[in-house]
């Protein structure tokens, strides 16, 4: 929230500051049941490409937080609690690594994956992960696949050049699925759209994700903790107002589950999130505003009118 954290209970009405105002969190994931991991601006990298992680505990001294690692590119949770990292190792390679549900580096994996890692996610068993990179002197985009139990990395599938990915792929037995479209295309009003695409396990041919349909506008998307659905913020076409979908990646069946009228959703990846038991979906969304307002009624009142963290319930995957 402005860039500190806080915590929230869903059945209470407090905010518990977890960080103080000027920290500059980008992005936060729980490390385990009482562990918050926080990815912040790396103030030792003048450009901002990498980041740093700290972590927070319940029970803490309020705003009390340890560092955990520093030049890192991307995290992802492990599914029995930790996170896995990805660093920067000099100009042109990744290093991973693993933390335990402390927050400590649990593990690091000797094999350097040649490219920057921009986003990474582990699948639902926790024996793999997923990772966009960019490649050093070409700058094109690839997926990788690799392996948690060994340390060793494969290519997926490389994308066309001028093509970059939008936010982490998502591994699930179905395949994987990524966002992507023109560089830069996020920032700019012209550039052509981004669009969602599967890649088959044992293929490096990627195509249009199933079920979505071929005019599909993508912005973001997560998997649901069994790897049985996705969440995805997208447009049904470039006329279409966005909204929150659920894909069941064993039927091909898209259902949208928020009707957008006057909302506007955020599409930034860390503002789509699971619960635990994949029976809800947090999104982050406020009422659409055109022009300057004065308002004269109670702040009670304007909820819909900021940005607000929203509940979707979707129910279980049966």
């Amino acid at each position: 929230m402005d860039g500190y954290v806080v915590e929230k209970p869903t059945d209470a009405s407090y905010l518990r500051h977890r960080t103080t105002r000027d920290f500059g969190a980008q992005e936060i994931e729980w490390a385990s049941g009482d562990s918050l991991a926080i990815l912040s601006a790396d103030l030792s990298k003048r450009d901002g490409t990498s980041s740093a992680i700290y972590r927070t505990r319940q029970g803490d001294e309020i705003l009390s937080v340890d560092e955990v690692s520093t030049s890192v590119l991307a995290m992802s949770p492990l599914p029995d609690g930790g996170l896995l990292i990805a660093g920067e190792e000099g100009a042109s390679a990744s290093a991973l690594a693993t933390t335990d549900d402390s927050g400590q580096v649990s593990r690091t994996y000797p094999s350097l994956v040649q490219g920057k890692v921009s986003g990474l996610s582990v699948s639902p068993d926790g024996d793999r992960a997923v990772l966009a990179m960019r490649a050093e002197g070409s700058g094109r985009f690839a997926i990788l696949g690799f392996d948690l139990s060994d340390g060793t990395s494969w290519r997926i599938a490389d994308l066309p050049r001028d093509e970059e990915v939008f936010g982490a792929p998502q591994w699930t037995e179905h395949g994987v699925f990524y966002v992507a479209g023109e560089e830069k295309a996020a920032q700019s009003e012209d550039a052509a759209p981004y669009y969602m695409y599967r890649l088959p396990l044992d293929s490096g041919t990627p195509g249009p994700a199933p079920g979505v349909g071929e005019d599909f506008v993508a912005s973001s998307l997560r998997a649901s903790p069994d790897g049985e659905r996705l969440a995805i913020v997208g447009r049904r076409n470039l006329n279409s107002p966005t909204d929150l979908y659920v894909l069941d990646l064993k039927t091909d069946v898209l259902e949208a589950v928020t009707a957008n009228e006057n909302m506007e959703i955020k599409t930034s990846p860390p503002d789509l999130s699971w619960s635990a038991d994949g029976g809800h979906i947090a999104i982050v969304a406020r009422g659409i505003l055109s022009g300057s307002r004065v308002y004269q009624v109670r702040a009670g009142a304007l909820l819909a009118d900021f940005y607000n963290v929203y509940d979707v319930p979707v129910g279980d995957s049966g």
